[in-house]
């Protein structure tokens, strides 16, 4: 049997949002639940949607926390594409600190150009890391019920059908790669054509200073490659060749975007988190969202079926004061979690810094 998919708990739901290593938010956002300790009597079970780490400030304490409610029998929680990109050993903008360092830059692109800045975390230790990947290992990607399923970034039959065949982390993350390699040797010299031209003329898609040219068979075959890779579809979702130029984004030049994949038949009530929701519209003008048009309680799609569940926790780093406070005002962005009763009942949202919750109505209407 797969560990890979596994069965929802029945009951109520407390579903929690990306985290990214903001670990005061995680235990306010636990108190407003009531879900601070045990001692309370029974509470709805705990699913935690992935993103523990990365750019807050003590990813470490976040996933010892959430590790031990698991242990507990408290709490569910499903990978991340932040988690996934430490399994692979990848070194992504916002996981410096995985690697030891307290601080990292950081930029994004506006209409006025780049800016950015620095923030700090906790560096973890070699037995830190040993710790974390070890809890990381055993975690599910997608956890599904009669009446609901939950996902880091997308449902995706095809990837949710290769896992089901893999019996652990370890052959899943084989197949995926062989998968996503399985690309015609035609794109692959394209590929390498387009990567000539631009150490020809001195181009990096890694330097904010010079933009690239569009790069038709880059964008080809990211897509594949993601859209292939089962572990990374499920946690970062499809993705689409960006039509023009490529675009900066958290630390590199971008030659896909991200598919508006609940815009397609959603038959089965689905949470997911990674797609940097807001409940307020964005103070940055220059900067769309894929849910500008839409409340922090409304489902996603036609069938009014998805529902993300990240308020952009993550990206707290960037409005902290130089006291390392929040803004006046507070922060725009949240902590979000979802309590589930039912898909024939309302919901409610909860935020970290927010007394009272916001109604959800039931999915598909």
């Amino acid at each position: 049997m797969s560990t890979l998919i596994q069965p929802l708990p029945s009951g109520p739901l407390d579903l929690i949002g990306d985290v990214h290593g903001e670990i005061d938010a995680l235990e306010a956002v636990l108190d407003r639940l009531g879900q601070s300790s045990a001692s309370h009597g029974p509470q709805p079970h705990l699913v935690f949607l992935g993103d523990l780490v990365d750019r807050g400030p003590d990813s470490v304490a976040v996933v010892d926390r959430v590790a031990g409610l698991v242990a507990e029998g408290r709490a569910s929680c499903i990978l991340g594409n932040h988690e996934l990109n430490l399994l692979r050993g990848r070194e992504r903008s916002g996981n410096r600190w995985f690697w030891g360092e307290s601080a990292e830059r950081w930029s994004h692109a506006t209409d006025d150009g780049v800016v950015g800045g620095t923030f700090s975390s906790r560096a973890a230790t070699e037995s830190d890391r040993h710790r974390m990947l070890g809890f990381f290992r055993t975690l599910p990607v997608a956890l599904r019920g009669a009446e609901l399923r939950v996902v880091h970034a997308a449902w995706h039959a095809p990837a949710i059908e290769a896992l089901e065949s893999c019996v652990d982390f370890a052959e899943a993350a084989e197949r995926s790669e062989a998968d996503a390699r399985a690309l015609p040797e035609a794109l692959l010299a394209a590929r390498r054509a387009e990567r000539a031209a631009l150490d020809a003329a001195g181009i990096s898609l890694r330097n904010a200073a010079t933009q690239p040219p569009a790069l038709p068979a880059h964008s080809e075959a990211a897509s594949i490659e993601q859209n292939s890779h089962h572990l990374g579809v499920l946690t970062s979702g499809p993705e689409e060749v960006r039509p023009g130029l490529p675009a900066w984004r958290a630390g590199r030049f971008r030659v896909v975007r991200r598919e508006r994949w609940w815009d397609g038949a959603v038959d089965v009530p689905t949470i997911v988190g990674h797609y940097w929701r807001l409940r307020l519209p964005s103070a940055d003008a220059s900067r769309k969202r894929l849910f500008d048009d839409l409340g922090p309680a409304s489902w996603l799609g036609p069938d009014r079926n998805t529902f993300c569940v990240d308020f952009s926790v993550g990206r707290r780093f960037q409005s902290r004061t130089s006291t390392g406070g929040p803004p006046e005002g507070g922060f725009r962005e949240a902590l979000g979690a979802l309590r589930w009763r039912g898909a024939d009942q309302s919901a409610e949202l909860w935020f970290d810094d927010r007394d009272g919750p916001l109604v959800v109505s039931p999915p598909g209407r």
